[in-house]
């Protein structure tokens, strides 16, 4: 598909970005760093990383039941792991992608699955906006900005749950166009259904458990250096990193999020080389990873797409 070939646009665009960082850091202490770290981790680190995807899928299937969308496991497990690969578009929009897939599949609405899609990235704001909340006794200048973003997510839910405003989008479809191309009434209905409080909250709690697992993993890259922080500590950075690398905007928040993970690891009290080391081993396992799990599982079983469409 051609938004799978614009990834490569976003790898390239990361490797600029390390190659950067590498020469800020100072290439032979960098390397240096990188040494001390204990590369037997690696293989505990994905499997941490692993068993988050694992939650994101419980709670990507939640939500696809409350919004009365009925896949087969194997049709399910395609659609959210080749979506992987579209981690590194900007706030991870691209897993719009699994939505045109339900839809080429199996023929179901756009109205019905763009919400599920959009409430699952929601709840991940939640779950980072908590955790990140537990860095403020530490580092006081991000409460504002944790403040706002809480406040714009709140109202955005609040937007989105006013069936009169997908009615008038209805209405003004009808009158440019003299039909509907996109069925706002549907999507309003299956928004109104998401955005219960119960069902946010168990998407939730979803959300926490695999966003733990990747919080963790930082923090156990950050020992692997032979480094410590605190785990609260940990959490706080890694969250607050992912938060703002997502609300950037930027493909993956590429910059973004490095930059904030070095500038608080470094802040915190850690060299600016194994800050940089750190940041790039866990956007390794945590980025780049999932993305080409995604990439691996799309063209594997692309070969069987007649089969999935059946």
């Amino acid at each position: 598909m051609e938004a799978l070939n614009k990834i490569w646009i976003a790898i390239l665009l990361g490797l600029l970005v390390y190659i950067g960082f590498a020469i800020y850091s100072n290439v032979d202490q960098l390397i240096s760093a990188l040494q001390k770290f204990r590369i037997e981790l690696i293989s505990l680190l994905l499997v941490l990383v692993s068993v988050g995807y694992i939650f994101r899928f419980m709670k990507w299937n939640y939500l696809l039941k409350s919004a009365n969308v009925e896949l087969g496991t194997k049709e399910n497990l395609f659609v959210f792991f080749s979506s992987l690969s579209m981690t590194v578009t900007p706030a991870k929009v691209g897993e719009i992608w699994r939505s045109f897939l339900i839809k080429e599949m199996k023929g179901i609405s756009l109205g019905r699955t763009v919400p599920v899609v959009i409430v699952d990235r929601l709840t991940d704001v939640f779950s980072l906006v908590f955790y990140s909340s537990l860095g403020i006794f530490f580092y006081r200048q991000g409460i504002y900005g944790l403040a706002f973003m809480l406040i714009l997510l709140l109202g955005f839910m609040f937007v989105l749950k006013q069936q009169k405003i997908f009615e008038l989008l209805n209405k003004l479809a009808i009158r440019r166009f003299g039909y509907i191309a996109f069925d706002f009434k549907e999507l309003g209905f299956t928004f109104s259904a998401l955005l219960k409080i119960r069902k946010i909250a168990v998407a939730t709690i979803y959300g926490l458990s695999a966003w733990f697992l990747e919080c963790l993993t930082f923090y156990l890259i950050i020992s692997g250096f032979h480094e410590s922080l605190y785990l609260s500590i940990s959490i706080f950075i890694f969250s607050f990193a992912s938060l703002l690398g997502a609300v950037s905007f930027v493909p993956g928040g590429l910059g973004v999020a490095e930059v904030t993970f070095a500038g608080l690891l470094c802040y915190f009290g850690i060299s600016l080389p194994s800050s940089v080391g750190i940041t790039l081993i866990t956007r390794l396992v945590t980025l780049w990873y999932g993305t080409f799990v995604g990439i691996a599982v799309f063209l594997v079983f692309k070969r069987n797409w007649e089969k999935f469409k059946k």
